[in-house]
């Protein structure tokens, strides 16, 4: 009996370590390097929590660490949105590019008007 209770504990136990900790998510270009990013679950005080993971030097390093340490070596910079630019050459007909439309817009000026 007492060796039944010990193999069931042993399974147990067993499950518990072969359970994998990281899953994989998706693959994301970092740099100039594709890396897999995991996601791992974890509970804090009550509430589940997803972190996302990529493994670095054989060790899984938090995401938004391992883009700080790219950042600070120069190798990785967070993409910032590209503005459209205009078809017309704007300069030449005294109006600024617009790069969230795209279009020559007039200057804005301003008058004051005279209080009475």
């Amino acid at each position: 009996m007492e060796l039944l209770r010990n193999q069931a504990a042993y399974e147990r136990n067993k499950k518990q370590r072969d359970a994998k900790t990281y899953t994989f998510v998706r693959k994301q270009m970092i740099g100039k390097v594709e890396r897999n990013v995991f996601v791992k679950h974890q509970n804090v005080e009550g509430v589940m929590k997803k972190v996302e993971y990529v493994k670095h030097n054989g060790k899984y390093m938090q995401l938004k660490r391992y883009k700080d340490m790219m950042k600070n070596k120069n190798l990785y910079k967070s993409p910032s949105p590209e503005g459209k630019k205009c078809k017309k050459d704007c300069a030449a007909i005294n109006k600024f590019c617009n790069k969230v439309t795209g279009r020559c817009n007039n200057f804005k000026t301003t008058s004051k008007k005279s209080k009475k």
